[in-house]
C-alpha cells in the first residue's frame, strides 16, 4: 500500500512538539470529537512527538500520518479509526489503547507493548510513502528505517479479531492468549514469535513463516496454513481441525437420547436408564440442552471445547483432562465437580453454584480445579466455597462477588483479588 504525501522536505524536516503545544492540540481535539465549540481535528502528521505523554486521551480519527512517537505513552488512549499511516512508534507504550479500525499500514511498532490493546479491525499490511520531487515524478520513502515491523512486539491479551496484518513483520512478537479470529496473517512474518494460548480461529496463516514459533495450547481450530512454512513450531496441546479423541458417530446413539437415557438414570437412582459416558471423545462446539441433568456425567479427557452447558445440572460430574476452552458453564451446578488438569481457557462460570457436595454417606465432595488452566476464566457471582485451585494457572483470571471462604490456592499462579459481595451495613444503634 502506498500514500501520495508532502514534499520531501516536510517528511525530513519534521518539527519537535512539546508537550504544552500537544496538550493543546489534544484539548481542541477531543471538543471536537463532543462536537462542542473550539474544536478542531488534530493533525499531528509529520511532527516529532519523541516521548511525549498522550495517556487516557480521546484521540478518535486524529491524523499522525508520518509522525515520530518514539517511545510516547498512549497507554489507554482511543485511538479508534486513527490514521497511523507510516508511523514509528518504536517502543510506544500502548497498554489497554484503543485502536479499533486504525490505519496502521506502515507503521513501526518493534518493541512497543500492546497488552491488552484492542485492535479489532485494524490494518496493520505493508504501507509506504511516496514524496514529489516534480510535478509529475514520485519518489517511494522510507519514512524511519523499518516500516511494517512489529519485531519483539508485545501484543499479550490483544483482541487482533479480523485484524489485518498480511505481509506484516512480526518475528519474536509476543502474542500469549491474544485473541486473532479470522485475522488475516497471510505472508507474515511470525518466526520465532510467541502465540501460546492465542486464539487462531479461522485466521489466514497462508505463506506465513512460523518456523520456531511457540503455538502450545493455541486454538488452530479452522486456520489456513497453505504452504505456511511450520519447520520447529510447537503446537503441543493446539486444538486444531484434526480428531482430539473418538468422534460423534463412535457414540451408541444420538447425544440427546443419550442425554434422555442419563436423566432417567438419575431420576431412578440407577433402576432405569443408563449413565452417560463420553470419556474421551471429539464433541467440540457442541450445544447441550439448557438446564439438563448431567449429574454424574463421566467425562474425562473429552474435547468439549466452546460447549454451552448452561444450567446444567452436573454435580459429581468429571471431567478431568479435558479441554473444555470457551466453554458456558453460567448458571450451572457443579458441586462436587471434578475438573482437575481441565483446560478451561476464557469458560464462563458465572453465578455457577461450585461449593461442596453432600453425599449419602454425609462427606463432603469439593470442586477440584488442581492444575487446571483456568487463565481468563469468569467466577462472576460464584459459590467457591472450600473449591480446591491448586497449582491452577488463574492468570487474568476475575473472581467478582464470590463466595470463597475456605478455597485453596496454594501453589496456584497469579492468584487473583476477591472481590466480595458488598457487606451489609452494620445495624443502627438503637436511640437513646
Amino acid at each position: 500500500m502506498a500514500q501520495s504525501a508532502p514534499s520531501h522536505d516536510d517528511i525530513h524536516r519534521r518539527k519537535t512538539m512539546d508537550q504544552r503545544e500537544c496538550d493543546l492540540m489534544v484539548r481542541k481535539h477531543e471538543l471536537f470529537v463532543l462536537s462542542r465549540a473550539g474544536g478542531q481535528r488534530a493533525n499531528f502528521a509529520y511532527r516529532n512527538l519523541t516521548g511525549l505523554n498522550l495517556a487516557c486521551k480521546n484521540l478518535q480519527e486524529a491524523d499522525f500520518t508520518g509522525a515520530i512517537m518514539v517511545e510516547c505513552d498512549l497507554s489507554g488512549t482511543d485511538l479508534t479509526r486513527a490514521l497511523l499511516f507510516c508511523v514509528n512508534l518504536t517502543k510506544a507504550k500502548l497498554v489497554r489503547a484503543n485502536l479499533t479500525r486504525a490505519d496502521l499500514r506502515g507503521a513501526c511498532l518493534k518493541g512497543a507493548d500492546l497488552t491488552a490493546a484492542e485492535l479489532f479491525n485494524a490494518d496493520l499490511r505493508e504501507g509506504q510513502i511516496f514524496t514529489k520531487r516534480m510535478a509529475s515524478d514520485l519518489e517511494s520513502l522510507r519514512v524511519d528505517p523499518d516500516p511494517s515491523d512489529m519485531s519483539r512486539a508485545k501484543l499479550v491479551n490483544a483482541n487482533l479479531t479480523q485484524a489485518n496484518m498480511s505481509g506484516s513483520v512480526a518475528a519474536m512478537a509476543d502474542f500469549t492468549d491474544a485473541i486473532l479470529k479470522g485475522a488475516n496473517l497471510a505472508k507474515a512474518n511470525l518466526k520465532n514469535a510467541v502465540l501460546e494460548g492465542a486464539d487462531l480461529e479461522g485466521a489466514d496463516l497462508s505463506r506465513s513463516d512460523l518456523r520456531g514459533a511457540v503455538m502450545r495450547n493455541a486454538n488452530l481450530y479452522g486456520a489456513i496454513f497453505i504452504a505456511a512454512d511450520r519447520t520447529g513450531a510447537d503446537e503441543t496441546g493446539a486444538l486444531t481441525d484434526a480428531p482430539r479423541g473418538k468422534p460423534m458417530s463412535m457414540l451408541r446413539d444420538s447425544l440427546h437420547t443419550l442425554i434422555r437415557d442419563h436423566q432417567s438414570w438419575v431420576e431412578s437412582g440407577g433402576a432405569a436408564g443408563k449413565a452417560l459416558d463420553v470419556s474421551g471423545f471429539d464433541l467440540r462446539d457442541i450445544e447441550w440442552p439448557e438446564h439438563a441433568l448431567l449429574t454424574s456425567l463421566k467425562a474425562a479427557g473429552a474435547c468439549l471445547a466452546h460447549a454451552r452447558i448452561k444450567g446444567a445440572w452436573l454435580q459429581a460430574s468429571t471431567f478431568e483432562g479435558a479441554d473444555l476452552r470457551g466453554a458456558d458453564f453460567r448458571a450451572a451446578d457443579l458441586r462436587g465437580a471434578n475438573l482437575k488438569g481441565a483446560n478451561l481457557v476464557r469458560a464462563n462460570f458465572e453465578n455457577s453454584n461450585l461449593a461442596p457436595l453432600v453425599v449419602a454417606s454425609g462427606r463432603s465432595l469439593v470442586v477440584r480445579f488442581d492444575r487446571a488452566n483456568l487463565r481468563h476464566a469468569r467466577f462472576a457471582g460464584c459459590q467457591l466455597v472450600q473449591a480446591s485451585f491448586r497449582e491452577a494457572d488463574l492468570r487474568w483470571s476475575s473472581f467478582v462477588d464470590c463466595e470463597s471462604a475456605g478455597a485453596d490456592f496454594e501453589l496456584a499462579i497469579g492468584r487473583p483479588a476477591m472481590s466480595s459481595p458488598a457487606a451489609e451495613p452494620p445495624p443502627r444503634p438503637d436511640a437513646p
